[in-house]
Formats: structure tokens, sequence, C-alpha cells
């Protein structure tokens, strides 16, 4: 199923056995060389407003306590003891990290997570890209002309792939009009920091509906 990146980001997210707890989508991370959507982002509230709510119990709901975290989308690092390397900044901190492939289902506008989530290096994530980075970022072709800049970033939630970019602006749209706004994610482009690179013929390949992507 193609999904436009805005519409993932505005997604709610909810935990397979714990509908009633909600959060939002707020980034994911992708191989920058092939694509393969490798974590989902969200905010910890779900966690918060479900661990605040299982305090007020008796402490010998302990195991009901650690399944209804696995079952809110996985394990962060607000509940791990804290260490030295924990308390060096990160970005991460307030945040939940998912692997895609745990994703139970996208449907009706709402992201269904696993009752339980791997733990993760987060410093894995220095090495892929994102959508929030590469959200306006600019688009220029090898011999240095302004292509135009990232307006969504497409992705293919069964494959868990990102399979297109979509454009504003540039010269895509000087040559070819309002139309064709949407370059596939191929060997075409490639991502060089918060700038995206793609071969001088690459308005040959945009097309005026990401679906032709699939």
């Amino acid at each position: 199923m193609a999904i436009a990146g805005k519409e993932l980001m505005d997604m709610t997210i909810v935990g397979k056995n714990t509908p009633d707890l909600k959060s939002k989508v707020e980034n994911f991370y992708f191989d920058s060389r092939l694509g393969n959507i490798e974590f989902l982002e969200y905010d910890e509230r779900l966690y918060v407003n479900h661990t605040e709510n299982l305090a007020a119990h008796n402490d010998h709901h302990a195991d009901e306590v650690l399944n209804s975290v696995e079952a809110s989308g996985g394990f962060s690092n607000s509940n791990y003891p804290v260490t030295d390397d924990d308390r060096k900044e990160n970005k991460m901190n307030k945040a939940i990290v998912l692997p895609f492939n745990q994703i139970e289902e996208i449907k009706n506008k709402r992201i269904v997570v696993s009752e339980s989530a791997d733990e993760m290096d987060y410093e894995m994530l220095n090495h892929l890209a994102s959508y929030n980075q590469l959200k306006g970022a600019e688009v220029k072709t090898d011999d240095g002309r302004e292509f135009g800049k990232v307006k969504d970033i497409i992705i293919d939630s069964d494959e868990e792939k990102v399979v297109a970019l979509g454009l504003s602006d540039g010269l895509w749209s000087d040559l070819i009009g309002e139309g064709k706004q949407y370059l596939p994610f191929t060997e075409i482009v490639r991502l060089e920091g918060n700038q995206v690179i793609v071969e001088n013929h690459a308005e040959e390949m945009l097309r005026d509906r990401f679906d032709d992507f699939l």
C-alpha cells in the first residue's frame, strides 16, 4: 500500500492490546541507498500515560506492568536504569523507536504496534536517513542544476520501502509542468548530507502518480 509520508506522520499509533492509549508518529528512518524502512519513532507519551495509570495499582502487579509496557509499543530509554551514557545528550531521549517490521497493521489512519519491541542500539539511527531530515531538502542534478525540493517521501508499507520522492519547485516544474512531480527512489537518487543528488536525466523518470512506482 502506497502511503505519503505526510499522511503517515498524521496517523495515530495504538498498542495492539491497548487501543485506548494513543500517540503520534514523529519520524521514520530508512536506508539511504536501498530505501528499506528500518524504524518508526513516536512520542513516549503513549508509554508515560500508561505507566502513570499503572502506578495507582499495588506493587504485586509488576508482571502486569511489564506486559503493558510491551503492549504499548516497546521499551525506551525512559524505562531503563540511568547510566553515564544515558546522561549524554541524545535527541531520542523522549521518544520510542520501534522496528518498522513490528508494526501489526496500518489501517484507517491508525498504526497498530506489536505487543513487544526488540531492544535496539540508538546509534544505529546515525547511519540512516529520515523523513524529517529530507523533507524540504534541496534536490540537484549531477551537473549542479537545481531540480527542486523534497515535498514528501512516499513509502510502500507492504514492502517496507521508500519508493518515491514528491518534489516541488525547481527545474522539473519548468520543464515538465505541475503534473509530474514524483521521482522514483532508485539508483538515480543518492543522498549527500542534507541534499539529494539525482542523475542529469532524472526528469525522464518523473510521474504524476506515486502509485506508478508500486
